[in-house]
């Protein structure tokens, strides 16, 4: 749910910063902190999915057993 919660948010920050920021004076003073912005959030995206594989594969190996082996 986070990881689409980031998506959906770099879509509508994209959708602000092409309305808003359209001028040259603007977009130069506001473009280092978007471009930091935009690699934070990429980087958080990727550790979410890096962070499900790890699970999956961790829900493979443990599959549906309730308990200890006997």
């Amino acid at each position: 749910m986070t990881q689409q919660s980031l998506q959906e948010a770099n879509t509508r920050m994209e959708g602000v910063v092409e309305a808003a920021y359209a001028t040259p004076g603007s977009e130069t003073k506001f473009k280092p902190y978007w471009d930091a912005y935009r690699t934070s959030t990429d980087k958080a995206i990727e550790g979410l999915q890096g962070v499900s594989d790890v699970q999956q594969v961790s829900d493979a190996f443990v599959g549906p057993t309730t308990g200890p082996p006997e």
